[in-house]
């Protein structure tokens, strides 16, 4: 073997390799650096963004889902539904108070009302709630910190005035409605500023205009968002923006679901008076497809159940004895219908033996009040004396809430169990069939074919204050799956007599 050909490195050799290492060593090191402490800052970025987006959908959920359902404060006062503005008696820092539902997953969509406050104060963004909707003065409130290090934080209310111009109000004092959205302006600390404007109330068809100033203005937010942080970290930006956008495009999917079911609706109250199971409104589309999702609406007669409102009237001689039947049939206690009735009307005296006002809440270990007004949701019940989760469940199916009393039951669209209770005596279950069944596929088309049959024999008077064969609330389920999400909207509408107009009362977010 030749040894020549085997020689090592010299000693050149090696302070020049050695050399060339340290010069990439050190382009390395800095390079190295710049990246970890660039990615360190776009980390903090990120998650200050991803918070704030956090909160922003916890306030725009809250806001969206907003309803008209004033409150007792402490002292036993009337609260507005929604209140801001600094003349008004607050909390120190505090932006705005309302009542909101969300849907309660142990209670088949059955909403969960809550009286939700939001603070800006010492440069902390804080959401307060209370337990309880009717507070006591000793009611605890809890305070959950989201955003700290804040400069400032502004809203300003969007409402058309009365000459049906929308303009932008810096606080809102109206009692007997919604704004249409509130926008919020948060400056951070660095000074960076984040805009949003959630949209409460979808206007009627006349106010399209507004809607879409108000979408335009969304997503120049929405792209305005994207354009600074996308160079900061595009795949997480990205996948947030697609979330965001996923949400809003299912809840823009359903509330378009919902003004076609309103068309519906409102071409049928004007062809004809008389609400059955088999008309357009009962048998809508099945899941239509769409660009990147499926859109599905369904539309329910909410007369076709007993609005539990009309015990306003307290214990009078015609929905009363209605409800302590329906009660009975159930298996349900009939002494709790006299709590309900307390709970509803305008005074502090007790309704018999097993009625409760405010010296029976206020002793309670979490104390609150009566509402002493209409129930603005059946979720609403928990709250009442006598009731609870598993009574509610039972109720739900043949109960609503209605912003009357005296509505009447379509004996078109309810269950065969409403027909049965109709009479003072319970009626059979073969004679409730009897009754569906007489129904056909155009339903009762007057009161005296239904008042004449066998089953309401000498019933007539009892009953007939009782039904009807035309309704003007209904509720549109809106399902839109758009992206990863799925967005479910819960929509109580008003047909007017004459069927020339529908409008949304108030919207739910539901369960899919």
């Amino acid at each position: 073997m030749n040894m020549r050909n085997h020689r090592g490195f010299t000693l050149l050799e090696m302070v020049v390799a050695i050399g060339i290492f340290a010069v990439i060593a050190a382009i390395s090191y800095g390079t190295l650096n710049r990246f970890i402490d660039n990615r360190v800052i776009v980390k903090q970025k990120n998650d200050e963004l991803k918070n704030l987006q956090n909160v922003m959908v916890l306030l725009e959920r809250d806001l969206r889902y907003a309803l008209i359902r004033p409150v007792r404060d402490g002292f036993g006062d009337t609260e507005a539904a929604l209140i801001s503005g600094t003349d008004l008696d607050l909390g120190p820092g505090e932006l705005l108070r309302l009542t909101s539902a969300q849907p309660n997953a142990a209670m088949n969509n059955i909403q969960r009302l809550q009286r939700v406050a939001w603070r800006f104060n010492d440069g902390q963004l804080s959401r307060i709630t209370w337990k309880v909707l009717d507070r006591d003065q000793d009611s605890t409130e809890y305070e959950r910190i989201l955003l700290e290090d804040l400069a400032e934080v502004v809203i300003s209310f969007w409402g058309y005035n009365e000459d049906e111009v929308l303009e932008v109000q810096s606080e809102w004092t109206d009692s007997e409605k919604m704004p249409e959205g509130i926008e919020f302006l948060v400056t951070l600390g660095s000074g960076r500023q984040y805009r949003r404007l959630p949209q409460i109330q979808l206007p009627s068809l006349k106010r399209a205009s507004g809607v879409a100033l108000l979408t335009v203005l969304f997503i120049l937010v929405l792209i305005t968002t994207l354009s600074v942080y996308l160079v900061e970290d595009e795949h997480l930006a990205i996948r947030r923006i697609s979330n965001q956008r996923d949400a809003e495009q299912g809840f823009q999917m359903t509330t378009g679901a919902e003004q076609w079911a309103l068309k519906i609706l409102e071409r049928d109250g004007k062809e004809n008076n008389v609400d059955h199971l088999q008309e357009p409104w009962n048998v809508l589309l099945p899941e239509v497809k769409v660009e990147e999702g499926t859109l599905l609406s369904e539309v329910q007669d909410l007369q076709g159940l007993f609005n539990i409102n009309n015990l306003a009237s307290g214990r009078d001689e015609v929905w009363y004895p209605l409800f302590t039947r329906l009660l009975s049939v159930l298996e349900i206690n009939e002494a709790i219908a006299d709590a309900l009735i307390d709970w509803i009307d305008g005074d502090q005296d007790i309704t018999g033996s097993d009625g409760a006002e405010d010296a029976d809440y206020l002793g309670l270990d979490i104390s609150y009040r009566t509402a002493d007004r209409m129930i603005a949701d059946i979720g609403e019940l928990v709250y009442v004396k006598g009731f609870d989760e598993k009574i509610l469940t039972k109720l739900s199916p043949f109960i609503t809430a209605l912003p009357e009393k005296d509505i009447k039951i379509n004996i078109n669209t309810c269950p065969p169990l409403l027909l049965k209770i109709l009479t003072k005596e319970i009626l059979p279950d073969p004679a409730a069939e009897s009754l569906t069944e007489g129904r056909g596929e155009e339903g009762y088309q007057d009161i005296e074919t239904f008042l004449t049959r066998t089953e309401m024999a000498a019933e007539s008077d009892n009953v007939e204050p009782l039904i009807t064969i035309s309704s003007k609330y209904f509720q549109v389920r809106s399902e839109a799956k758009f992206g990863r999400l799925t967005t479910v909207l819960l929509s109580t509408v008003q047909r007017k007599t004459n069927g020339d107009k529908v409008t949304v009362l108030r919207r739910r977010r539901g369960l899919s």
